[in-house]
């Protein structure tokens, strides 16, 4: 898995590209947390190139929301697709989380 990010004034948008497993998602989280700082106020999440996701990934995703829980902050995850939306709705996160379809829903939400 491939971790790009960008930054546009105090958003950040993280783009994960493959699978997030447990020998991924250690790279997810570390991306991640470079941002959990005063300066970030939201962290947009294009999940529109992730096929799969386990339970780590989204452990690193949970984590990400109790940064923005703690702080203030905003986190948006988008262009999820039905498979993986679907382990979030088994695990009844998608009620936690923010989730739209698009960047331009998402950055709307910031």
């Amino acid at each position: 898995m491939e971790v790009k990010s960008s930054v546009e004034k105090s958003i950040v948008t993280i783009l994960p590209e493959g699978d997030i497993d447990m020998h991924s998602s250690p790279t997810l989280r570390a991306e991640l947390k470079k941002y959990y700082t005063n300066d970030t106020e939201a962290i947009l999440i294009d999940l529109s190139k992730v096929p799969y996701m386990d339970s780590s990934g989204i452990a690193s995703l949970v984590e990400c929301l109790q940064w923005e829980k703690a702080n203030g902050k905003k986190m948006v995850l988008y262009g999820i697709n039905k498979r993986v939306l679907g382990i979030f709705e088994m695990a009844k996160l998608h009620t936690l989380f923010t989730i739209v379809d698009t960047e331009t829903e998402a950055r709307a939400l910031t």
